[in-house]
């Protein structure tokens, strides 16, 4: 059924934006007489490479001359390409690769070998699903460029963090995925409806201004003993510590947030240490905290 919906969509979608898709094609052309078209290898369904179709925002060689990832306001970017993935056109040449059946309206946004050699055993089950035009995590990161703006190294942040939680939000679509969930995608994503999920972005520097929090905390690293801290802000994916004793990056720590006298359950993680500054220590946990974790926390503001 959602074949079938994905051809249907496609097909009537190509046919009544061709006159669009020619001024694009003349916009692109006149801005530095380059092809209109952008061919990228992917890794698709089942881990089947396909070269994904997009029009071309990116000066000619780009993708040899810099991260598979853009940052910001990426230099690479020409003028019409800005304004074409400002209102998300560069992606609808990918209507072609829905009617050859590489990919769906609605999955996993498939990525470049590069980073799919990277993944776990477990993270590589989203290749068992077809990828997609847009999905439920491209909605959650939508802004995604700024967040690696604001990290040292962009690449290394994309991989540890963002990466990991866009697959576990796809997978966790997918389970319930339908017709109709999949239409209510394409809504939101055209800005009709809000976000289909509700994700905190675990590891996105902004999730640790999610839910200011009052109780204290223990942290232990290695052998040393256990010692009070005190967070200011935490979310599904980290915490932000009060500054204090300043811990290396990379330092893996467990962490247990003591109830008190508040009658909720003591909650313990593990975490690593992705930054250290004037603001305090920034904990990305190992794992996203479950729901029912992250209700037992809220109980202690």
């Amino acid at each position: 059924m959602i074949r079938l919906f994905d051809i249907f969509c496609s097909g009537l979608g190509l046919a009544l934006l061709s006159p669009l898709f020619l001024l694009v094609a003349a916009a692109i052309k006149l801005g530095d007489g380059g092809p209109v078209f952008f061919r990228q290898a992917r890794v698709g369904w089942n881990g089947q490479p396909f070269r994904i179709l997009k029009f071309r925002t990116m000066v000619v060689g780009s993708d040899r001359a810099g991260l598979p990832i853009t940052v910001g306001h990426d230099s690479r970017i020409t003028r019409a390409g800005t304004w074409l993935r400002k209102w998300k056109l560069d992606e609808f040449p990918q209507l072609v690769n829905v009617l050859r059946g590489e990919m769906s309206l609605v999955g996993p946004r498939p990525e470049v070998p590069r980073y799919v050699a990277l993944y776990t055993e477990e993270q590589a089950r989203v290749l068992l699903l077809r990828p997609g035009i847009t999905d439920a995590a491209s909605i959650t990161y939508r802004r995604e460029n700024d967040v690696l703006r604001r990290t040292e190294d962009p690449e290394t942040f994309y991989i540890q963090n963002i990466m990991p939680n866009k697959i576990r939000i796809n997978l966790e679509y997918a389970a319930r995925a339908t017709v109709w969930t999949n239409f209510k995608v394409i809504l939101a994503t055209l800005g009709v409806l809000p976000p289909p999920v509700r994700v905190r972005q675990a590891g996105d520097l902004r999730a640790f201004d999610r839910v200011p929090l009052g109780a204290p905390a223990h942290l232990v690293t290695g052998d040393l003993p256990s010692w009070e801290v005190h967070p200011t802000n935490i979310s599904l994916g980290g915490i932000l510590l009060k500054p204090g004793p300043s811990l290396p990056v990379g330092s893996v720590c467990e962490l247990a947030i003591s109830p008190g006298s508040h009658g909720v359950d003591q909650v313990a993680t593990e975490g690593v240490v992705i930054r250290t500054d004037q603001q305090g220590t920034a904990l990305r946990f190992s794992r996203p905290l479950e729901e029912r974790m992250f209700k037992t926390i809220e109980k202690l503001r």
